[in-house]
């Protein structure tokens, strides 16, 4: 039997083996599909990041740029040009898999019904909130959609009344063992824009601290919103009980996550959030909104907490701070993310 020749297109993909925050889900599901099944073949076609020339390779898989300056037309003729070369020197593609409706799914439902293989599409963002062109892709002969969680796949459900082919959920791999010592009280990781809300974020630790003067919180990640989310912190006069820790890379973050006590994600909308996910594998308690994999059965607990208005939020993490960390939990292995899409690719 040929071993599996599997195409993978996505709008962006790590620029080298160090750039980790570059989705980093992708990433682990890349590198543990490579593990389990090494016979595979992968070839990845990144529309707009790296926005430079010329092909590489990450972890000894080739790597195609196509650069964010070309036009859609041309970005298109990249991609089929790359996704032709590749079969010609390597063997026909078997499969081709998709992240994100849109130009990633358009041009892999294109490259599939062209060549007669299958179309995987994994349903990423904040695409299924709203009844865009996009979506009409679902039910389409040829491609089996795939939502990150029971809750994407429910909001797809209430805006398009159908809903993805199956559910597959990110996982994560081996984590660093948790700090016995928690250094920081409260822990947010997430990127500083709008949908994450982190005035919302500032607002609760603003009235923790009232509670408990001695706090420490931090924020990690980067974006838009740094600034007005500092000056809102100093205007609460939290000063140096909440930090602003900018971007850091995946090793870096996640041991800063395992240092703490809480994580409270305070995001208006999640497909899947895999921060939440590596809190509990860290044991850190988690205080969320319903959204993302918080949504999913199963996910609230003792130290899991699911709040949507900003009191309940102080209450949730207020108690979870009383009392003692809990154990870390494994309940999404990476191990099952790629098995599960082997058997997508080849059954």
């Amino acid at each position: 039997m040929t071993p599996p020749h599997i195409a993978l297109i996505t709008p962006g993909f790590p620029a080298d083996e160090g750039d980790t925050p570059c989705i980093p889900a992708l990433q682990d599901y890349v590198i543990e599909l490579r593990r389990q099944f090494p016979d595979t073949r992968l070839h990845v076609v990144t529309q707009r990041y790296p926005d430079r020339r010329g092909s590489y390779h990450w972890h000894g898989i080739p790597v195609d740029p196509i650069g964010a300056r070309h036009t859609r037309a041309s970005r298109a003729a990249a991609t089929w040009y790359s996704l032709a070369r590749a079969a010609r020197r390597h063997g026909a593609f078997t499969a081709v898999h998709s992240f994100w409706p849109g130009e990633c799914g358009r041009l892999g439902r294109l490259w599939a019904r062209a060549t007669g293989v299958r179309h995987v599409l994994t349903l990423m963002g904040q695409e299924v909130r709203a009844a865009s062109r996009a979506l009409r892709i679902l039910g389409r002969q040829g491609t089996r959609v795939v939502a990150v969680s029971g809750y994407q796949d429910a909001v797809l459900r209430s805006v398009w009344h159908r809903g993805a082919d199956c559910v597959i959920p990110w996982g994560v791999g081996t984590m660093p063992s948790p700090r016995a010592r928690r250094e920081f009280d409260v822990v947010a990781l997430a990127s500083l824009t709008s949908v994450k809300a982190p005035e919302r974020f500032v607002r609760v630790v603003a009235q923790i601290a009232a509670v408990r003067p001695d706090l420490r919180a931090c924020w990690i990640g980067e974006g838009v919103l740094r600034d007005e989310a500092e000056a809102l912190s100093i205007q609460c006069g939290l000063g140096e009980r909440l930090c602003f820790l900018g971007g850091l890379d995946r090793q870096q973050a996640l041991a800063v996550l395992g240092r703490a006590h809480v994580l409270l994600h305070s995001a208006e909308y999640e497909s899947f959030c895999m921060a939440l996910v590596e809190a509990r594998a860290l044991g850190v308690a988690t205080v969320s909104r319903r959204v993302g994999v918080a949504g999913d059965a199963g996910w609230e607990g003792p130290a899991a907490a699911i709040v949507d208005a900003e009191p309940a939020m102080v209450d949730a993490v207020l108690r979870l701070l009383a009392a003692p960390p809990p154990a870390p939990q494994h309940d999404y292995p990476i191990e099952k993310t790629a098995k599960a899409y082997h058997a997508l690719y080849t059954d």
